[in-house]
């Protein structure tokens, strides 16, 4: 995939006209799909975000197009990623496109061209559930046929997903060889070869290639266990009916070693990365006689794996996180994409009283403390207390509330930290910046109190805050950028 700034303003696609919703901007873009931001009718900047998925036909085909709209509307999977609906177009390029819902942690594809071949546990942390997708699709009598590190995507805790349920196009070096001798032969044997090729590929960063030139798999991941070589071999053979089944797979993979959370700090954009898990230390009483290693994370199947996978869930924004305070005026209110205001001189600049630096200070604490409450309760709804309604900030703190109450955590007890430590800069009549310390303390953080107390430690951070005077004379965050 290929996102808009590589593109000049020229070659980039024009926008999709639905019948209803609201297109915003261009995501990224394919050889085969061009994805843009999306609103469905009734959805609001609290909703998930979505996108339109528009296919070039001449790629993919209106009859696979159709399919895969179709199927998506009758199969769904905690590991695939949610069709939300289908959507009109007021032209004739397609009969109707798909709005999936977007998942912003990249793909697998970048994840190792970005970091190079992945750990077994980390590895098994995307394997198994495409496995549990996988299978469930072939339950069904249903195959994939297009499986491939770029068909696997993330959202920000680092949950892989199916970018769908398929008919999916062969991917060189991942499809079955049966697929280059017959388009059509796709079965549940060859999305089980093809899981095993993308196995071999986040493994060894490249694909396994044909069985008469393929290097042995211990020779490229020296200590692999022998289970490990010869499930994948199996899947490998270049005879389908040889093959496992997806279940057999499925079922040898979660005894290889414990699924480790995956770091993807490196390939999401720099916006995004507040929003990203934080490393959590184990609960105290696991800790002792352990070697020291990364948190792991155990592919959930029951209540307790999902509280499990909670702890290594965000912490309201933990980690560093530069913030901008803002105040809303007649003009459309700033964000993280927006143009920096021109920048004024104290001559051309009615200077009021609400910018006097006491005043300012005493409104950035009561800022820290409403975002501090915010957390604490998880109310969504307190976020327009401190933050612009529909700046980034603002929907990002409502997302990692959301996703708080969603996974059970407790942060009755969170607090927040912020200081100016500089001179204010005033920009214009209505906007400020201010440095400032914004950081947080070591935090308590349960999770219904099933497993324990798991204790976080937040480092500070320095950062560069935007602020604007609103009508109600009240200061509001509005935009994101690191010191």
């Amino acid at each position: 995939m290929t996102y808009p700034s590589s593109h000049t303003s020229d070659a980039l696609p024009q926008p999709p006209q639905p019948l209803s919703g609201e297109v915003g901007e261009l995501y990224c873009t394919g050889e085969r799909f061009n994805l843009w931001r999306f609103r469905p009718p009734g959805f609001s900047s609290r909703d998930a975000p979505a996108v339109l998925k528009i296919p070039d036909l001449g790629q993919v085909g209106e009859e696979r197009h159709s399919q895969i709209i179709d199927r998506a509307q009758r199969f769904s999977h905690p590991h695939v990623v949610p069709l939300i609906g289908a959507v009109e177009l007021r032209d004739d390029s397609a009969p109707q496109v798909g709005c999936w819902q977007l998942m912003r942690g990249s793909h697998a594809a970048k994840l190792v061209n970005t970091m190079g071949p992945l750990e077994l546990e980390q590895c098994l942390t995307i394997v198994i559930p495409v496995a549990q997708a996988l299978s469930e699709l072939h339950r069904q009598g249903l195959s994939h046929g297009g499986l491939g590190p770029a068909e696997v995507v993330f959202d920000l805790n680092g949950a892989p997903y199916l970018t769908d349920a398929g008919p999916g196009q062969p991917v060189h070096g991942f499809a079955a060889p049966e697929q280059h001798a017959k388009a059509s032969a796709v079965t549940s044997a060859t999305d089980v070869y093809s899981w095993a090729a993308l196995c071999w590929y986040l493994l060894t960063g490249r694909v396994p290639g044909k069985t008469y030139v393929r290097a042995p798999l211990p020779s490229l991941v020296p200590n692999i266990d022998e289970h490990v070589v010869d499930v994948l071999e199996a899947c490998l053979d270049d005879d389908p009916t040889q093959r496992p089944t997806m279940r057999h797979c499925l079922e040898a993979a979660v005894h290889w070693g414990e699924p480790r959370a995956l770091e993807l700090h490196s390939i999401v954009a720099a916006d995004l990365r507040i929003l990203l898990p934080t490393k959590l230390s184990e609960p105290p009483s696991e800790k002792k006689n352990r070697p020291r290693r990364p948190a792991r994370r155990r592919i959930p199947k029951t209540r307790r794996g999902l509280r499990q996978r909670a702890q290594r869930r965000f912490i309201a924004g933990a980690g560093a996180m530069a913030v901008g305070l803002a105040l809303i005026s007649g003009s459309p209110s700033l964000t993280a994409e927006s143009q920096e205001p021109a920048r004024a001189t104290q001559d051309t600049v009615s200077v009021t009283d609400h910018m006097d630096p006491e005043r300012l200070d005493e409104r950035l604490e009561q800022i820290v403390q409403q975002r501090s409450a915010a957390f604490r309760t998880t109310d969504p709804d307190m976020v327009d207390r401190y933050a612009v309604g529909e700046s980034e900030v603002a929907v990002h703190d409502r997302e990692m509330i959301e996703g708080l109450v969603e996974q059970g955590l407790n942060l009755e007890d969170f607090s927040m930290r912020g200081q100016r430590t500089g001179e204010v800069e005033i920009l214009d009549d209505t906007t400020v910046r201010i440095p400032v310390q914004w950081g947080w303390p070591q935090q308590e953080v349960t999770d219904e109190g099933a497993h324990g107390v798991v204790r976080a430690s937040v480092q500070e951070s320095h950062a560069d805050l935007v602020v604007t005077l609103q009508y109600d004379q009240e200061w509001k965050i509005s935009r994101v950028h690191e010191h």
